[in-house]
């Protein structure tokens, strides 16, 4: 993914539970195949991988949803175990229990995918 602040307030590796507050969302992104399904190789190369404009992950924890100013709670449109598409500078990256994560909002997310 990249690198990570490590400071006493930012752990590298936080183990703990995270349960994220308001309209939040956690994400495993998916890695980037190393080759196509036709078997052709896929360099390493940062330069190529940055060309990469959309993202695919996996929701690991969503929030209880945005509260408005008149405090109801708009509901989460994802749930645990969805699959969504996102952009390639989205939220915050860490490392939580050893797996790279980010943390975002949910309107910084694009789709969901269905299957």
């Amino acid at each position: 993914m990249g690198q990570y602040i490590t400071t006493p307030l930012a752990p590298d590796n936080i183990t703990g539970d995270v349960e994220p507050l308001e309209d939040r969302v956690l994400v495993e992104p998916d890695t980037l195949p190393e080759c196509t399904p036709s078997g052709l190789l896929v360099l390493a190369r940062p330069l190529e991988r940055d060309c990469i404009q959309v993202r695919t992950g996996v929701v690991m924890a969503v929030g209880p949803g945005r509260t408005t100013d008149h405090g109801s709670v708009v509901p989460m449109h994802v749930a645990v175990g969805d699959r969504v598409i996102y952009g390639k500078f989205l939220g915050m990256p860490f490392r939580w229990r050893g797996v790279e994560v980010i943390m975002c909002q949910e309107p910084e997310l694009l789709a969901v995918v269905r299957a």
